[in-house]
C-alpha cells in the first residue's frame, strides 16, 4: 500500500502589497476600495483638542466595549492616523485605504501582517511604528497569564518606548486580557454605539446611514469615554483622579468603514500559538522528516524492494531532504510507523518496509530478494 499525501483543496486568495487573503475570510470586503477624505486623518490629534488626545507620542491604548460598539473601527482609525503620520503599521487584520488629497490625487496606505514572535523578540524589523491587534484575548488570555506567550508579549509592551512603537488593542471586556496589559495602558477608550442610545438626530446625514430616514444605523457614530490611565495626557492617572479626559466624544466611524474587513475572523488557534516553543519546533521538524521518510519508502517499494538495508534507506532520505538525517530520530519514527528492523547474518540492519503492502504483494517482494 503506497502512502499518499493528503489532498489539498485550493482556496481563492486575494493578494495585495503585503497580504494574501482567503476570499472566504473577507465576507465581501475588498482591499483598495476605501477612500478617506484627507481631513479625517490630518495631524496627530484624534479630534478637537479639548475632546480628544494627541498621537504624536508613542502610546499603549486599550479599547473596550460591547459587541458592535465600534472597538475595531476605533482601533483601525488610530492605526490609520499613525500610518498617515508616516509610521509603518503591523496588524493582525488587514488595513487598506486611499486618502483623497486636497489636490484631488490619491495616496495609498496598507498595513503589514503582524509577526507576534518578532514583536515579542524585539526584532529590529518592528521599530518606530504601530502595532494594532484586534481581539487581543486570543493572544494573551487572562487565564493563561503564566504561559510563555503571555510573558513574552508582555515583555514586548514593557519596552515600547525603547522600540519607539505604539500599541493599540481591543477586547470586549478588559478582564479577559492578561492584567499586565491593562496595567501598561497609557489610556483606555470605552466605546458605545450611539444608535443604541436615546439621541437627537442633528446634522445632515446621508440617507444610507439612516433607517426609515430618521434613525442612525448601527456603527455610524461611536461614542468614546477616554481615561488617562497612566497620566500621560493630563499628568494625573485616572485611578487617582477618577475623572475621564472626556465622555461621549463623537467619532464618525462611517468614514472609515471600508478600510478593513469588519467581519474578519481572527484565527483563535493560530493566535494562541503565535510564539513557538522548542517543543513546537521539534514537532514540526519531526513531521517534515516523516514526510521525507514516507517519500523514500514509496520510491523503494516502487522499485520492488520489500526489505532494505538501513544505510540505503538513510541515503535515500538524505538525498530527498538535502541534509544529513538524525538516524536516531528517524529510527524512532520508523518504529512508530510499525516498520520492523532486524539484523542479518551479514551484520547489516534491515527494515522490512513490505509491511506497508498487502499480504500477497509483501510476500512476493520479500521472496524476490
Amino acid at each position: 500500500m503506497v502512502i499518499e499525501a493528503p489532498v489539498k483543496t485550493e482556496k481563492e486568495v486575494i493578494k495585495t502589497q503585503n497580504w494574501e487573503l482567503p476570499v472566504e475570510s473577507l465576507d465581501g470586503w475588498r482591499p483598495y476600495t476605501a477612500e478617506i477624505p484627507y481631513q479625517c486623518l490630518e495631524g496627530p490629534d484624534t479630534g478637537h483638542h479639548k475632546r480628544s488626545f494627541n498621537l504624536f507620542r508613542d502610546m499603549m491604548i486599550g479599547i473596550n466595549g460591547a459587541r458592535g460598539a465600534g472597538k475595531s473601527t476605533t482601533n483601525t482609525f488610530l492605526a490609520m492616523k499613525k500610518m498617515r503620520m508616516g509610521k509603518p503599521c503591523w496588524s493582525n487584520v488587514p488595513i487598506s485605504f486611499y486618502v483623497l488629497e486636497a489636490d484631488g490625487s490619491r495616496t495609498y496606505y496598507e498595513s503589514m501582517p503582524l509577526d507576534v514572535e518578532k514583536f515579542s523578540n524585539f526584532s529590529p524589523e518592528l521599530r518606530r511604528g504601530v502595532v494594532s491587534i484586534q481581539e487581543l484575548q486570543y493572544y494573551v488570555e487572562a487565564r493563561t497569564s503564566g504561559r510563555l506567550q503571555n510573558r513574552m508579549m508582555s515583555y514586548g509592551i514593557m519596552q515600547i518606548r525603547k522600540t519607539a512603537n505604539s500599541f493599540f488593542y481591543d477586547v470586549q471586556d478588559p478582564s479577559w486580557v492578561d492584567k499586565r496589559f491593562g496595567w501598561s495602558n497609557d489610556c483606555d477608550i470605552e466605546c458605545t454605539d450611539a444608535s443604541k442610545l436615546n439621541y437627537d438626530l442633528k446634522g445632515d446625514f446621508p440617507q444610507y446611514l439612516l433607517e426609515d430616514g430618521k434613525y442612525l444605523k448601527e456603527g455610524v457614530i461611536t461614542l468614546w469615554t477616554i481615561k488617562d490611565t497612566s497620566g500621560i495626557l493630563t499628568g494625573i492617572p485616572f485611578k487617582k483622579s477618577g475623572v475621564p479626559v472626556v465622555e461621549n466624544a463623537q467619532f464618525k466611524s462611517w468614514y472609515i468603514w471600508d478600510s478593513f474587513p469588519t467581519h474578519f475572523i481572527v484565527d483563535a488557534w493560530a493566535a494562541y500559538h503565535s510564539i513557538k516553543t522548542k517543543d513546537d519546533n521539534k514537532k514540526k521538524e519531526q513531521e517534515a522528516l516523516l514526510g521525507v521518510i514516507e517519500e523514500a519508502i514509496n520510491r523503494l517499494l516502487q522499485q520492488g524492494k520489500g526489505e532494505v538495508v538501513s544505510s540505503e534507506l538513510w541515503n535515500m532520505i538524505e538525498e530527498l531532504s538535502g541534509k544529513e538525517v538524525n538516524k536516531q530520530v528517524a529510527g524512532a519514527l520508523l518504529k512508530d510507523c510499525g516498520i520492523p528492523k532486524r539484523q542479518r547474518a551479514d551484520g547489516n540492519n534491515y527494515y522490512n518496509i513490505a509491511v506497508l503492502l498487502d499480504d500477497k504483494v509483501a510476500e512476493a517482494a520479500t521472496n524476490a530478494q
